[in-house]
């Protein structure tokens, strides 16, 4: 148990490269100078006074005082912390469930299904504060419990989401307690606890409009806005396994109602039901589900190990269930402290507590701040928003991570205007007026900016070093940008550097450097730009760091045809189709590697089965845009 409970902790130990965690930092800094936020003091694209509730407003004061005291090692040790103990605050509830070894197996299972989601955010806090309500109203209700128990209601109404389980929980536990009484509390003290923490919601500044908007939150199926998961390219990787994590919490909560042969206890399994409902619909609340789910994840492996005890003893039963554990957590570890789980999964962290640097506009950032006149409509992506406003206090920007403030149609027209839609771009220019453009270089669409924009004479490149794009319009209120031959060479010295860095630790046998989110920028924004000899070799050093990495992958093979090397082209472009045939991107350009050596048969094979993909997709895309959505 001590060895599940520390790989989740090691789970949470992952250098900072999520970006909500700057926006918190900014807006717990602006708490604490003027108070809880009514009104939003961040966007300028944003109508004036724009209503806003900062319902997270005590956990960003906490987060701003925590990085004051000890920088990102003390913030990324306390958000670990919070989330192993949200584990070890429910072992004394789910030991009625079952043997240590289930249990200890479950806490394994549970944070290898929260892992994606363990970014610095309120989610996290939530966790232990979920746990706190189930094990508070799992015993007798004395007159401190139910004190701290409104306490805690308090808390969590003032700093993460989904405060309204809080009630939820005491309220199932009352219905428990009429049906099946397990001691003398009257089922009606727990009615009433449920009625006061639901009263508890309302003490904070915003009173009955936080709750409310959190119902809205937990009922939302799938994300109105997806800015971040895992990290800006991870939809560039392979699908890694653990992603079937969630089918399998699946199959164990119906092994629980096919074989558990007692009568089912209500709280954790309305939860699991809770759970059950979001993980069949989307990913969206998997940092909740990984402790709604667990008391029945111990109930599921028990009952498992229960159908295999008819046919084997005991003794054997934990003889192999020990030694499968304990080779699971050994691997487990392993995988975390030498960076394989993060490489091959596609995400800008690494383990440990420093901040990616390459991940965010530090150098981008230092070349604003160094302006007497700054760019004035600077449009930036929401994964840069809230770092800018976490260095540049008192500047407005154009998006940041608060993607339901802005809505769905907002980003639709950014990142479509950005990559070559027409009105979009129209739209974007008659809106706001941009005067420049910060653009992450490893977002997936910024080789395609950058090439849209630069083609012609309005706009140039001010700044460039792979993690960040500053592009500007060519007036003369940003000749010192444009004329900045200093800062441009500090920009691609800067990829050097990065380039030679990781040279020196990809082939290290035993820590496996992060993915490097500099190089992974650069390399497809010169593969955009048809820069293909600046571009093939990041993309052979990137496809010997990270294999799964299927987007360098790609654009190698793309680059050794056009520098002419067919023979290794073809091979490239062979292994693509291998690991992702059903990407019609793969088997066109085989046939272009095919054509061009002359092996004509193979091309057309190649073409026919990249049109049959293609006619697949899009046919899929259209349906999907038939489809009926719900309002």
């Amino acid at each position: 148990m001590a060895g599940a409970l520390l790989i989740v902790f090691l789970l949470g130990l992952r250098s900072v490269s999520g970006s909500e965690i700057w926006f918190h930092l900014a807006a717990g800094r602006n708490a604490l100078a003027y108070g809880p936020a009514q009104i939003d003091p961040f966007s300028f694209s944003l109508p004036a006074n724009t209503p806003w509730i900062q319902g997270s407003w005590l956990y960003d004061l906490a987060v701003y005082g925590a990085w004051s005291l000890g920088g990102s090692g003390l913030t990324v040790l306390l958000h670990a912390a919070l989330t192993t103990l949200a584990f070890v605050i429910l072992i004394p509830v789910v030991r009625r469930y079952g043997s240590e070894l289930a249990i200890a197996a479950a806490i394994l299972f549970c944070g290898w299904l929260l892992a994606p989601a363990l970014v610095m955010r309120p989610a996290l806090l939530a966790l232990p504060l979920i746990a706190l309500v189930v094990r508070g109203t799992a015993g007798r209700l004395t007159g401190l419990r139910f004190g701290w128990l409104v306490g805690v209601q308090v808390l969590w109404a003032n700093t993460a989401p989904w405060m309204l389980l809080g009630p939820l929980i005491a309220l199932l536990r009352g219905l428990e307690q009429q049906r099946r009484a397990t001691d003398d509390t009257p089922p009606s003290r727990f009615i009433v606890l449920a009625v006061v923490m639901t009263l508890a919601t309302a003490v904070n500044p915003y009173g009955f409009r936080l709750p409310m908007e959190s119902l809205v939150a937990i009922s939302q199926l799938r994300a109105p806005v997806s800015l971040e998961w895992i990290s800006p390219f991870a939809r560039e990787f392979l699908g890694y396994p653990l992603a079937s994590l969630a089918t399998i919490a699946l199959v164990l909560i119906a092994v629980v109602f096919i074989f558990h042969r007692q009568a089912l206890p209500l709280v954790p399994t309305t939860l699991a039901v809770i759970a059950a409902f979001h993980l069949v619909q989307s990913s969206l609340h998997i940092d909740l589900d990984a402790i709604l789910v667990f008391p029945f994840v111990v109930l599921g492996i028990s009952c498992l190990g229960d159908l295999v005890a008819s046919r084997v003893s005991s003794g054997v039963i934990r003889a192999i269930g020990s030694l499968t554990l304990a080779i699971v957590i050994s691997v487990s570890g392993w995988s975390i402290i030498t960076n394989r789980y993060y490489v091959a999964s596609g995400s800008a962290s690494a383990f440990g507590w420093k901040v990616n640097t390459d991940a965010f506009p530090v150098a981008a950032t230092e070349v604003l701040q160094k302006l007497d006149r700054k760019p004035g409509r600077l449009i930036n992506l929401a994964h840069d928003g809230g770092y800018l406003l976490w260095r540049m206090p008192g500047v407005r920007v154009f998006a940041d991570p608060r993607g339901g403030l802005y809505g769905p149609g907002f980003f639709d027209v950014l990142s479509r205007g950005l990559v070559g839609h027409e009105e979009s771009w129209s739209k974007l220019i008659e809106t706001y007026d941009p005067d420049a453009l910060l653009i992450p270089g490893s977002w997936t669409g910024a080789g395609a900016a950058a090439f849209r924009l630069l083609q012609g004479e309005q706009w140039a490149m001010a700044y460039y070093d792979g993690s960040s794009m500053l592009i500007v319009r060519t007036t003369s209120a940003n000749r010192a940008l444009l004329e900045d031959s200093a800062g441009r060479r500090r920009g691609l010295q800067l990829i050097d550097e990065a380039r030679e860095r990781y040279e020196r630790h990809v082939d290290n046998r035993f820590v496996r450097p992060p993915n490097p989110s500099r190089l992974i920028g650069a390399a497809a924004v010169y593969q955009a730009l048809g820069r293909f000899e600046n571009a093939l070799p990041l993309n052979r050093l990137l496809t010997r760091g990270s294999p799964r990495y299927v987007g360098a992958w790609v654009n190698r093979g793309i680059a050794e045809l056009q520098a002419a090397d067919t023979a290794t082209a073809i091979s490239t472009l062979q292994h693509v189709t291998r690991i992702i045939p059903g990407n019609p991107i793969g088997w066109l350009w085989l046939g272009k590697a095919y054509r061009a050596a002359g092996r004509e048969h193979d091309a057309t094979t190649s073409f026919d089965q990249a049109r049959t993909l293609n006619r697949a997709i899009t046919e899929r895309f259209l349906a999907e845009q038939a489809a009926p959505r719900a309002p």
